[in-house]
């Protein structure tokens, strides 16, 4: 009798320590379900690129409209509101024998199967329409990249902001893709940080040698180099790191050079210099534009 009893107990023992088991993992998979929900409901962000600029009040400021982690994109309807570039800044027509304000579509990332069917900027007001779509047999496209670029010319130092007012991603079938959008900003500034009294690219041999000087530099960092082969690209840094101030810390000048050596023969290439600040703001001047084995500026400038 004894004996019967003690394997009942045995097996109520084996039973209720397989069913904590079993609790065990539940819990444990629910909390791996959980953890994967809440990383799913990032999602896609709809934001620009970059998402604060600085510039001098003498060159022009580019954003491009950038998607960021989607998966299966077949569509992107934007619309953004910027009322506040009202006398500060216009948007550069891109297409001139097109009526009306238009930016500049993105190869870099979008096929160039998809058909952009909305593209309107509004100066009168800070506004911007642009709405293109993949149509079929038009492949979807994951990952991120820029949509399109817009460029800014300004007329007096300022700053604005631009709220995506439509950030509407579809997959193929038609369906929006959940997706939260960031506010952008453009800020112009009066050009006394620093004066660039030369910038120019010119061949040299199976390179490019891109040229700058300053004839000031206050609290001024350093600079970082961008180039792109579309004057209305997205432009790729080229230094790694930093390329140091000469004269930080001293009101005078300094003369500076890069090789880009990562270049193919007769294309053009478009470069642009940013100056980063000590507070860590920047400002663009560019883009300057050369072809390797065909000199394409001044020639009185040495």
């Amino acid at each position: 009798m004894g004996g019967l009893r003690e394997r009942r107990q045995n097996e109520l023992g084996r039973r209720t320590h397989a069913m904590r088991i079993a609790v065990a993992l539940c819990l444990v998979l629910g909390l791996s379900a959980a953890s994967l929900q809440v990383a799913n409901a990032q999602g896609p962000i709809s934001r620009c690129e970059p998402e604060s600029i600085r510039v001098s009040s003498e060159t022009q400021a580019q954003i491009c409209i950038y998607v960021q982690d989607v998966v299966g994109l077949y569509g992107a309807d934007f619309e953004m509101s910027f009322p506040g570039m009202l006398g500060v800044a216009n948007v550069v027509d891109e297409d001139g024998g097109m009526p009306g304000v238009q930016i500049a579509r993105s190869y870099a990332w979008v096929p160039s199967g998809w058909v952009v069917l909305t593209n309107v900027a509004d100066n009168s007001i800070g506004y911007l329409h642009y709405l293109v779509y993949g149509w079929n047999p038009a492949p979807a496209i994951d990952g991120s990249g820029s949509v399109a670029c817009m460029r800014f010319s300004p007329i007096t130092p300022g700053t604005f902001s631009m709220t995506f007012t439509r950030h509407d991603l579809s997959d193929r079938d038609g369906f929006l893709l959940d997706n939260t959008a960031h506010t952008c900003s453009v800020t112009f500034v009066d050009p006394t940080a620093v004066t660039v009294s030369r910038f120019l690219a010119r061949p040299a041999g199976r390179s490019m040698r891109v040229l700058w000087s300053t004839e000031q530099e206050t609290d001024i960092l350093g600079f970082n180099l961008y180039r792109a082969d579309d004057a209305t690209g997205e432009p790729l840094r080229l230094n790694d790191t930093l390329i140091p101030s000469k004269a930080l810390g001293s009101p005078g000048g300094a003369q500076y050079q890069f090789a880009d050596r990562s270049v193919d023969a007769g294309v053009v290439y478009h470069y642009w210099l940013d100056s980063i600040h000590i507070d860590g703001t920047t400002s663009r001047l560019g883009p300057e534009s050369a072809a390797t084995g065909i000199y394409l500026l001044d020639p009185s400038i040495q």
